[in-house]
Parts: structure tokens; sequence; C-alpha cells
């Protein structure tokens, strides 16, 4: 029977004794909102002759957000576990328009491995449109793991939290406005005049390059990043109503 490689870092649990009872565990993530984060699926130690599993998740789905509707955690690819000997079988991804947020994933193979250790990954894309810090329960609504001879097993449900750091990209100084003095923070930033940028503002000041698939960012601030900070700023402006013009 094969076994699972420990599972690095720690996962928390809200009682102790459920660690010692066969447990399946959602694991609770951190992303900034425009980025895909990754929820890891994993069973403890307790969990003997796996060699199948059902499992029904709900994240959030379409939400309510000011004026309009949004989709805050997208449903992306699941990519198994080390042991799985076959691949899983999952709904289709699902990023935008309504969606109730729930997803299925199964497997199931002749041998049977023991924890601890990860069943899956889910990529998990975060909307770009999420502006405050939000936090956002991931939990099974259904969570059934199967041994190598095809009988349920009894096992502990961990639920996670999904914590989002909102904001705008080009909003380098986090005011909730996208304007030149955004643009003169990307500058010092890149020129490292700023000592200790925050990880908000590395995140929401990388702006550019963007990528054919849509992805956004080099993973650093530099002078490109603020000449499009600064476009940014003169297109989103107010221009409703025409200046003044000086007086002779």
């Amino acid at each position: 029977m094969k076994r699972l490689l420990p599972l690095l870092g720690v996962v928390s649990l809200a009682a102790s004794a459920a660690w010692s009872a066969p447990t399946i565990t959602l694991q609770d993530f951190t992303a900034f909102a425009g980025d895909t984060a990754t929820l890891v699926i994993s069973v403890n130690d307790e969990v003997k002759g796996l060699a199948g599993c059902d499992l029904l998740i709900k994240a959030p789905g379409t939400v309510d957000y000011g004026p309009t509707t949004i989709v805050p955690i997208g449903i992306g690819e699941v990519e198994n576990g080390p042991f799985w000997e076959l691949s899983p079988v999952s709904q289709p991804a699902h990023t935008t328009g309504a969606f109730d947020g729930l997803f299925e994933i199964a497997t199931a193979q002749p041998h049977g491995f023991d924890g601890p250790g990860i069943l899956y990954r889910v990529s998990l894309p975060i909307s770009s449109a999420i502006y405050t810090d939000t936090v956002y329960p991931i939990r099974f609504i259904q969570a059934q793991l199967f041994n190598d001879n095809g009988d349920l097993m009894t096992v502990n449900a961990q639920n996670a939290t999904a914590t989002i750091l909102g904001g705008k990209m080009g909003d380098v100084n986090g005011d909730g406005l996208i304007n030149v003095g955004d643009a003169i923070l990307a500058l010092r930033i890149s020129v490292g005049l700023v000592a200790s940028p925050t990880p908000r503002m590395l995140r929401f000041g990388d702006v550019a390059p963007t990528a054919a698939d849509g992805t956004v960012g080099d993973g650093k601030v530099t002078p490109s990043d603020a000449l499009v900070i600064l476009r940014k700023a003169l297109s989103i402006q107010d221009r409703s109503t025409t200046p003044t013009p000086p007086t002779a």
C-alpha cells in the first residue's frame, strides 16, 4: 500500500481532537484581488487505504458587490496530488457569469494509500473587482472517502476561509483612487526610493505588461508601470466639468 509524503506546513484545525480522527481538510489561503489562488485539499495520517473520493465543495458563487454582481472566487483547473493513479473527474471551470459556487471532484483507483498528504490542488481565479479586504467561506457540502474495498469511510471534514486582499490595479497608495500620486509612488518604488514597499504596493503597482491570456504584471514595479498608471489616471479623471481657462 502506497504512503503519501508528509504535508509541508501546519494545517489549522478547530479542535485538536479532530486531528486524531480521519480528517479531510480544505486549507485556508490568502490572495490578492486579480490573482489566482490555490485551494489545497488534504488528508491527515489517520486516513488509511484511501482509494477514491467524491467531494462536493461550495465557494461563494455569484454575490452582490456594490451596484453589480461578481464571482469573487472562480473555479479553475484541478490538479491531482502525487499518489492518485487516475485523473480526477470534475465539473467545468467557472470564472464569470451566474454561478452557485458548487463544484464536484471525484476519483477512483484500484489501489489504496495512506495519509497524510495532498489529494488535490484547485486553481481559483480571484476577481479583480474586489476593492476591500473580504473574507469568504469555502466549505464541504459532501466529503465521501472510500477505501480499497469500496466501503465508505467515516471522516471529519474541515472547511476553509479565503481571505482576499482587495484593491484596484494602479492604486499603489491604497486610497481608493488612481491618480498622479500613484504614478509618483510607483516611480519611487522602481528606482529604490521607497525603502520597504508593502506587498500591497508591489501587487497593485505591477500593472504592466498585459500578456496575451490577459495576465497582468511581471512581478516587479518599473517605470513602465508608472507610465501605465499615469495613463489610467488621465482616462479615469472626471471631465464632466470643463476647467475654467486662465484669465489673461
